[in-house]
């Protein structure tokens, strides 16, 4: 059975550290690279997650919309190594409505 990876974009000192846990890493300077970086991850199926960081969402949002009802990759949001934008959680909440077509949490 072929092994599936995991992948975080994200800025280079959020995602370098996680080299050491044997994830693929692409960091990326700035957003307008993220939405090519993500795209290939994609396409090429190696991955069954993808985590990129909070502030990437927004650049990515409609390439993360496409994919939403497929079983992989799964799209994790983490916070930046200079903090949280609070929008991890919030993302995870819409996911769960899509997927079971009603707020859960309430």
């Amino acid at each position: 059975m072929k092994q599936s990876k995991v992948a975080f974009i994200g800025s280079v000192q959020t995602v370098v550290p996680f080299m050491a846990l044997g994830i693929d890493v692409f960091p990326v300077d700035s957003e307008p690279e993220a939405p090519e970086v993500f795209g290939k991850l994609v396409r090429s199926r190696k991955y069954a997650i993808i985590f990129i960081t909070e502030n990437l969402e927004p650049v990515l949002s409609e390439q993360i919309d496409k994919i939403a009802y497929e079983a992989l990759p799964s799209v994790i949001l983490l916070p930046q190594i200079s903090g949280s934008l609070e929008m991890g959680l919030s993302f995870v909440r819409e996911t769960m409505k899509k997927a079971a077509g009603r707020d859960i949490a309430e």
